[in-house]
């Protein structure tokens, strides 16, 4: 499995930030546009944790 990272600062409150990451297809395609699937695969309860697939259009 490959796995990346990047660090980005976002200069908002994090309760709007929050919102582009609950989970919703649309709202995740509003930061990334080419995502156009995100299924999750594991929910916690605590959401932290949970895991999800996504596929990407290139």
């Amino acid at each position: 499995m490959k796995k990346w990272t990047r660090d980005t600062e976002i200069n908002a409150p994090i309760e709007q930030v929050w919102k582009f990451l609950d989970g919703s297809l649309e709202n995740m395609q509003k930061i990334m546009p080419q995502v156009v699937e995100h299924k999750p695969v594991i929910i916690t309860e605590e959401v932290v944790g949970s895991v999800y697939r996504q596929k990407y259009r290139e």
